[in-house]
């Protein structure tokens, strides 16, 4: 069997065939690409939570699915000392986006806090307030001075009115 080559007379038929295999080529190579990219399978075996309240270190994190809010606890450095564990249920199974809110242990009344005064760890152990507003509190404490009213807590950072009300009664101006 005989092959023929046929003989390009110009120039302008050089290119053209030049022009084709390379179209062909780029062609081949990103519809290779296409396939790799679709079949590409991200991993979808973990999950992430966010932790607030009263753990060591509050913060989102990333877990294995099926993790239950015991470990997100020991990601997160465990319970501070005024963590409320009776509240929470260490076994449930945590899902994706989930948000966990870790309590204080509930207060006496007459125990009141002196926010002019409060240690971050005193200040800590108030309802609904965590390491990360506790340290808000003290920081605009030395920005601005002694609170002269306690509601003007509530131009902190993370305390709103919800929050403010379920302190109140814990706090004293001194």
């Amino acid at each position: 069997m005989e092959i023929k080559r046929k003989k390009i007379k110009n120039n302008k038929e050089k290119y053209d065939l030049i022009y084709k295999v390379a179209v062909t080529l780029i062609s081949i190579i990103v519809v290779v690409l296409f396939m790799i990219v679709r079949n590409y399978e991200k991993p979808t075996g973990g999950i992430t939570v966010n932790i607030k309240g009263h753990v060591v270190n509050e913060g989102v994190y990333t877990l294995e699915k099926g993790s239950t809010v015991s470990d997100a606890v020991e990601l997160a450095g465990g319970f501070t000392d005024t963590a409320d564990k009776e509240y929470i249920n260490p076994a449930e199974t945590l899902s994706d986006g989930e948000e966990i809110y870790i309590p204080a242990k509930s207060r006496d009344i007459t125990d009141k806090i002196n926010i002019n005064t409060a240690s971050e760890k005193q200040l800590d152990s108030l309802p609904g307030i965590g390491p990360g507003t506790a340290r808000r509190i003290i920081e605009y404490r030395e920005k601005h001075g002694n609170f002269r009213y306690i509601d003007e807590l509530m131009n902190v950072k993370g305390i709103g009115e919800k929050t403010f009300d379920e302190i109140k009664g814990y706090i004293t101006l001194g």
